[in-house]
């Protein structure tokens, strides 16, 4: 009977932690390519000629 309890636990702390850490690594490359985008952008504005050869 304990290790049936043990089991569904240890199969929902498995789900929610996976559900977590999706959302995170989620929200780390969304913030990521923000910020990369917008130095990209920034960094393109202050060098048109370099720009210009990409």
């Amino acid at each position: 009977m304990l290790d049936k309890i043990a089991g569904v636990i240890i199969a929902v702390v498995t789900t929610i932690f996976s559900k977590i850490a999706y959302l995170f690594w989620k929200f780390i490359t969304t913030m990521f390519s923000l910020v990369f985008t917008q130095t990209f952008h920034m960094w393109l504005k202050n060098n048109p000629e370099e720009a210009r050869t990409i």
